[in-house]
């Protein structure tokens, strides 16, 4: 992963590890403003509903981090 720009492009680069990793079929990377998904997930409002709930339910602890979402997808290698 060192060869990429960023963390969550290390992990688009490598989808079959992070899925078998999580023993799943799909997953969510959340960080800062951005939700990046990878393998079989529901669709943006049903990914961003939580993280919005979560935003507003513990601010204080999670930060700013929370403010929005943004749609990235992985590209399979």
């Amino acid at each position: 992963m060192g060869e990429h720009e960023n963390f969550v492009a290390g992990l688009c680069a490598v989808p079959e590890d992070v899925l078998s990793f999580a023993r799943s079929a799909g997953a969510a990377i959340v960080l800062n403003d951005q939700i990046t998904l990878m393998g079989s997930t529901p669709d943006e409002a049903t990914v961003r509903a939580p993280v919005q709930w979560a935003r507003g339910k513990h601010h204080r602890h999670l930060g700013d981090g929370f403010a929005g979402a943004r749609m990235a997808a992985c590209e399979s290698a």
